[in-house]
């Protein structure tokens, strides 16, 4: 016997045993399985691919096309996630998350079971998704620890508090995991990560002003 449940298969084993199996699949751009940039303590950070919002002066336009990027199962995500033992939680950002919100809402579900905290960044305002009457949207509030809400506007730059690209946008802390005492402890502002691969690719995460991280990368003329 095979039940559908929020997205869930469950299949039934015997007359006892109930197994869960997770069964959407996301459409990401790219992890980062360690990070301390992305939020409170180390996080294994996920940015989705697609996004509707289409910020002006977005860093991450080629993450607005849907439908291309990897294509990887909740279920696979989840395992990665459980077996990267060194984490406090993840960080989902892109992209944007909301924009697939089957899927994260079982995603989310299933990491806050694990006992991990859960840090999502949205375009969407937070006032307007908690009148949402839409389920997958208010299975995500309920288990996120910090909402980061407000789209980038490019007029209102402010680097000034951690992991902000603007100055509309505001921490939403959902449960009692964080709180704005906790901000109190994070002695730089927003800052990023710069990563060196073999192949010599260069990749930056983190949140800070582009055109002096561009500066700042320069290299022979070119940039890298």
């Amino acid at each position: 016997m095979i039940l559908v449940i929020n997205d869930m298969e469950c299949i039934a084993l015997g007359t006892k045993e109930l197994k869960v199996k997770l069964v959407m699949e996301l459409w990401l751009n790219r992890i980062l399985k360690e990070t301390k940039t992305e939020g409170f303590g180390n996080r294994f950070c996920i940015w989705m691919q697609g996004c509707s919002i289409h910020c002006s002066g977005c860093a991450n336009q080629h993450m607005w096309p849907f439908n291309v990027g990897e294509k990887v199962q909740v279920e696979c995500l989840v395992s990665d996630i459980v077996n990267t033992r060194s984490i406090e939680g993840i960080t989902l950002l892109g992209g944007e998350p909301l924009d697939q919100k089957e899927a994260v809402a079982q995603l989310v579900e299933a990491v806050k079971r694990q006992g991990l905290s859960v840090i999502l960044f949205t375009g969407y305002l937070y006032d307007d998704l908690k009148k949402s009457r839409d389920i997958c949207v208010q299975r995500i509030l309920r288990n996120i620890d910090l909402m980061i809400d407000g789209p980038f506007i490019e007029n209102k730059l402010d680097f000034s508090r951690p992991w902000m690209g603007s100055e509309n946008q505001k921490y939403i802390f959902l449960s009692d995991k964080y709180s704005e005492k906790d901000l109190v402890d994070i002695k730089a502002k927003s800052q990023y990560e710069v990563r060196i691969y073999p192949d010599g690719s260069v990749k930056i995460n983190g949140m800070g002003d582009l055109k002096k991280i561009r500066k700042f990368l320069k290299v022979d003329g070119g940039m890298v």
